[in-house]
């Protein structure tokens, strides 16, 4: 019993070993692939083309975010994640987190609201990189599948902790039933909700951003 445990153990380190080189080897090209299809396009007047050269580029930043999400979750499962806090700007952060998503939220015709209570510090000290990584995933979330109204982003001072700061995202989207929230933390876990598919993304984002927080 004992043989054949430390061989189970064995094969799922070697399996872990292989996705993350796999997956460090597959950011160089897909990063020249975006590259050069961002060249490509400054160099086409076509609209035509355009369209099928940002096809492409979405779909090759699609697969990257993926690539991306499987190093983190192997990270994160061999306990290798290192966070980098330091003093931050709260504010900037969150400005330009929403500035992303904008243009997204114009095409869809919603609105996106940043509401920093004066409660909130313009200063925290935090890993700035994986914060805008969950606070991405979570608007990116509401906007999938927000077919009307709008997102607000509320950020103010935990009352019950001095030190922390409440962050919320909610939007006037699709919802959830309450026998799927266990779902949402699965990994490759997605809903549906009667006809309204969601198809994009893998399902990774929140369990990232769960293990992150």
């Amino acid at each position: 019993y004992q043989e054949n445990l430390m061989e189970m153990k064995s094969a799922d380190e070697n399996k872990d070993q292989v996705i993350a080189t796999v997956s460090h080897e597959l950011r160089t090209p897909l990063n020249g692939i975006i590259g050069i299809l961002a060249l490509a396009e400054d160099k086409v007047d076509d609209p035509e083309v355009i369209d099928y050269l940002n096809l492409c580029k979405d779909n090759a930043n699609l697969l990257l975010s993926l690539v991306n999400s499987i190093l983190d979750l192997q990270q994160i499962r061999q306990g290798k994640l290192a966070l980098h806090p330091a003093a931050v700007d709260l504010y900037k952060i969150l400005k330009n987190i929403t500035k992303l998503f904008y243009f997204q939220c114009q095409q869809k015709r919603i609105t996106l609201n940043l509401d920093i209570d004066s409660s909130a510090p313009e200063h925290i000290y935090t890993d700035e990189n994986r914060l805008k990584q969950i606070l991405i995933n979570l608007i990116g979330n509401a906007l999938k599948f927000t077919q009307k109204g709008g997102i607000t982003v509320k950020v103010y001072q935990d009352p019950t902790d001095p030190d922390a700061i409440e962050v919320k995202v909610i939007d006037t989207g699709i919802g959830i039933r309450k026998d799927d929230l266990c779902k949402l933390f699965q990994k490759f876990g997605r809903l549906k909700d009667g006809e309204n598919v969601n198809k994009q993304g893998v399902g990774l984002g929140l369990i990232i951003s769960t293990a992150l927080a």
